[in-house]
């Protein structure tokens, strides 16, 4: 059961990082994000494969937060753990797109997508499958067809969102960075959308 309530973007990008990585701290080493690891850990662990690639601040951030939605799902009881596993990542990109920037929220959102693109282009990555990630995008669609991937490469976002479901993927056998949450205020800071354009408690 989450203690603290999820924080909410006032203008102050100092206080709000604080904030977010104090709530992420305390709900994600709560919530499972699959058999090995909660979602913190999850996330620490894709968000360093993402700083080890150098990649841009926003691709660090998405890493870090990209199963938020699983935390403000399953804090609402047995519906929604029911509903996490369907439209995790919907309601995590939600969430983020009130306060970060379309390049922190869109490759949450479309990271599941991805794995379809990854399914179709990446033998590879298809081969390594386990049985139940295997279900998982069957029960998607599976593998892209020619126009759906047409479609999905014009995003502006598609290529991001294909880097954080690859790093998702690793980072069950990726190391926990030896630095700790507060070294990602900064990446934090840079990737949040304009006050005007935010929630404002």
């Amino acid at each position: 059961m989450m203690t603290r309530s999820a924080p909410e973007y006032s203008g102050d990008p100092v206080r709000f990082a604080d904030r977010l990585l104090a709530w992420l701290d305390e709900t994600g080493s709560a919530v499972q994000a699959d058999a090995d690891l909660n979602v913190l850990q999850h996330g620490l662990r894709t968000a360093a494969l993402a700083r080890d690639e150098n990649a841009p601040d926003s691709e660090v951030v998405a890493a870090l937060l990209h199963d938020v939605g699983l935390i403000l799902l399953k804090s609402q009881g047995p519906d929604g753990v029911a509903a996490a596993e369907r439209c995790g990542e919907i309601v995590g990109a939600a969430w983020l797109s009130r306060y970060f920037r379309p390049a922190v929220s869109e490759p949450v959102r479309l990271h599941q997508i991805a794995k379809r693109w990854l399914f179709a282009m990446d033998k590879g990555y298809r081969d390594a499958l386990s049985d139940e990630t295997f279900r998982l995008l069957a029960s998607m669609g599976g593998p892209m067809a020619e126009n759906e991937r047409q479609q999905f490469e014009r995003h502006e976002h598609w290529s991001a969102s294909v880097a954080l479901a690859r790093r998702a993927d690793l980072s069950p056998s990726a190391a926990l960075p030896e630095d700790d949450l507060s070294a990602l205020r900064p990446a934090i800071m840079s990737c949040l959308a304009p006050p005007m354009t935010s929630q404002v408690a």
